[in-house]
Parts: structure tokens; sequence; C-alpha cells
């Protein structure tokens, strides 16, 4: 989670650029992971931009977070299908 752009930059500088062209002042950057019995595997990522910054408090983290997981779920379900 990176709250504004200053964040966002510190943490990725190779984004400075894109993020000042777009106007991207805050982003949520979600793994999409999927745990079994064996181990997890990290099938992506979902990544959340916001022309504003934002405080991303604890409810809002936690429903982001929950939306990654189902997404992560579906994906799965999906690769799964491919593979079949």
């Amino acid at each position: 989670f990176s709250p504004d752009r200053a964040s966002l930059v510190k943490r990725w500088p190779v984004l400075d650029d894109t993020t000042r062209e777009s106007g991207v002042q805050a982003t949520a950057t979600l793994p999409l992971i999927v745990a079994d019995s064996q181990a997890a595997r990290v099938l992506g990522a979902l990544s959340f931009d916001y022309a504003t910054p934002q405080a991303f408090d604890v409810t809002t983290r936690a429903r982001l977070l929950s939306l990654a997981n189902l997404c992560a779920q579906a994906l799965d379900r999906v690769l799964a299908h491919e593979r079949a």
C-alpha cells in the first residue's frame, strides 16, 4: 500500500515518470496467492491506482485483501481448468 505518490516513488523509483504523467497519487498492489496442503503459490498481482492520496485504513486494507484472495481463487480455478 502506497498512500501517496512520494511513498510510491520512494519504494519504486522507476515509476516516477509514469506516475507523474498518469496522475497516480496512490496505489494498492496486492499479491494473488493461493495455498494448498503443499505450499503457497503466487499467481500474479492486482493493482489499484488512485488519482488522490488514500489513507488505506484497516477496513479498506481488509476489503482489498479479501478481493485479491477471491481473484486468486478464481484465477487458480481457471488455470486448473485449462490444464485439465
